[in-house]
């Protein structure tokens, strides 16, 4: 069986992918055999043992701490059976186990949730401003976390009341626009410092951190969180946050 997961291991370059899925594969294939099961069974035991490992993997891939977690499991063993499947020539078990969605893939905030989100933030802090601002930048442009850190002050065109990401210029509505220009407005001067076009539109506010070090990915996903109630990315369609920045 070893010699089966190296050759499966093989099968990719990077040694942190490999060093991944075998400590996964390895430890599925240990926790079989203290349920005096086996990875591997003939067609001719499939009905009798697939339905088993089936609920084994989902029991297995159950105890992880973390959806994203509990996921890389399911899709390493996933690949690992579809492998056997093709190699062994054998019915794969796993064929039907699916991935568990995020809180962030199964729904969208509707408009009173969002409503509700932004009336809890007390603005009189200047943390509250920033996620203010930030919540609303996030949800107006849709994208990822690692990209809204990055931001600068020359990533904004002000006449067009737009963001510049790569090489797109992306409107951003004007209600978004007014509450980002307010946030950094008061952080800088709360800073004591005037803007250049290479400050960050999100500097981080720890006191361990050098002034104009930018907010951690970490950090972001945390606010999110905190913030939304459990989305690490929240999401919104386009038209009702539109019409709900009228009720903000």
């Amino acid at each position: 069986m070893l010699e089966t997961i190296n050759d499966f291991l093989n099968l990719f370059e990077k040694n942190t992918t490999k060093n991944s899925y075998r400590s996964i594969i390895i430890r599925f294939k240990e926790f079989l055999e203290k349920n005096n099961l086996e990875m591997i069974y003939q067609d001719n035991e499939k009905d009798i043992y697939h339905p088993l490992i089936l609920m084994k993997a989902k029991e297995f891939a159950s105890q992880a701490t973390s959806i994203s977690t509990k996921n890389t499991r399911i899709a390493t063993l996933k690949s690992f059976y579809m492998y056997l499947s093709n190699v062994k020539k054998l019915n794969n078990p796993l064929k039907y186990l699916e991935r568990e969605k995020t809180k962030d893939e199964r729904e969208e905030l509707k408009q009173n949730d969002f409503l509700s989100i932004m009336k809890k933030i007390d603005r009189n802090t200047i943390r509250g401003k920033r996620d203010y601002a930030l919540i609303l930048l996030f949800l107006d442009l849709q994208i990822s976390g690692t990209i809204i850190r990055k931001l600068s002050i020359k990533n904004i065109t002000v006449s067009t009341k737009s963001m510049k990401i790569g090489d797109r210029d992306i409107k951003i509505e004007e209600c978004t626009f007014d509450i980002l220009l307010q946030w950094l407005k008061e952080c800088y001067t709360l800073k004591n410092k005037s803007m250049n076009i290479d400050d960050p539109i999100w500097p981080s506010l720890a006191h361990n951190i050098k002034p104009g070090s930018y907010i951690s990915s970490q950090a972001i996903s945390m606010i999110m969180k905190n913030r939304t109630g459990g989305y690490s990315m929240p999401r919104m369609n386009k038209e009702k946050f539109r019409e709900s920045l009228k009720f903000l």
